[in-house]
């Protein structure tokens, strides 16, 4: 049978030091006490510090002296520092407590002890941000954001979306001229073949088909190739490395845009590979 211990070493520092002492006799429990010199919770952390096996709880917390959201999120906090040890006892208290100790309202106590008990069972069921409870005794409206920034941009973007869907639907394009048995031929063409890839003549042609320009291109041999086909295509040029087997070219520093001048695109294809486009 589990063996449970009450905490009645006088301070906080002799509670923490008998629940020490209590895991290493093999007591399975130990449970802090609250009274107007003594919080039911702040101990347990310390508690929970200093111990590895002893599950830890309070006998008990009294109900009415707090929010239900504070017992909450009291009880969780202790439940993740004791990794899971954490038992949440609470109790009404008598009237002469609650009301002369701590000058809070006591009345209806078996009622409100049932409504509290369900609203933290649904606080602790509670997975982020947003919370509302519609009690006899109490009523809580949490927000789902932590901060009014976070609601305001959020909201901002509600209405921007709201916009969007409210503007005309309006008629799709549809392009005039579309050659799509040419593009399938070509498609069909590049998938037989190994690397299933459209060489960039094919590429040019597959977009032609849907009546898509093509960015002037030539490819090259060598750096003074690279130079000569700047000096044709005229402006700034780029060069791209043709690397067998290698899709991403730019993130291996393969590819080299703003290229001002044929002199420049000879250099940079020099220094890079001989066999840049």
């Amino acid at each position: 049978m589990p063996i449970g211990l009450i905490l009645t070493g006088g301070s906080a520092k002799a509670n923490v030091a008998l629940a020490k002492r209590a895991e290493q006799a093999g007591i399975d429990a130990v449970f802090s006490v609250e009274f107007f010199n003594q919080h039911g919770y702040v101990v347990l952390g310390a508690i929970a510090q200093e111990t590895r096996r002893l599950r830890i709880g309070t006998g008990i917390a009294n109900s009415f002296t707090r929010s239900p959201v504070l017992h909450a999120s009291a009880a969780l906090d202790l439940d993740e520092l004791s990794d899971g040890r954490m038992v949440l006892g609470i109790g009404s208290g008598t009237k002469r407590m609650n009301e002369e100790w701590y000058g809070v309202p006591f009345s209806r106590p078996a009622a409100r002890t049932r409504e509290l008990v369900r609203l933290l069972r649904a606080l602790f069921s509670q997975r982020g941000f947003g919370f509302r409870f519609d009690g006899e005794f109490w009523k809580l409206r949490i927000p789902a954001y932590a901060f009014p920034e976070a609601a305001a941009i959020a909201l901002a973007r509600a209405v921007r979306y709201g916009e969007w869907r409210s503007r005309p639907v309006g008629e799709p394009a549809r392009p005039e001229g579309l050659r799509r048995d040419e593009a399938a031929a070509i498609v069909a063409t590049a998938l037989p073949r190994s690397d299933g890839w459209l060489t960039p003549e094919e590429t040019g042609q597959l977009l032609a088909c849907y009546g898509l320009s093509f960015v002037g291109q030539r490819v090259v041999p060598d750096p003074t190739g690279a130079g000569s086909a700047a000096e044709e295509l005229g402006g700034t040029v780029a060069l791209k490395a043709l690397v067998p087997g290698i899709v991403h070219k730019t993130e291996l520093g393969a590819v080299r845009v703003g290229i001002p001048c044929p002199e420049r695109a000879r250099a940079i294809a020099a220094i890079d590979s001989p066999s840049s486009a």
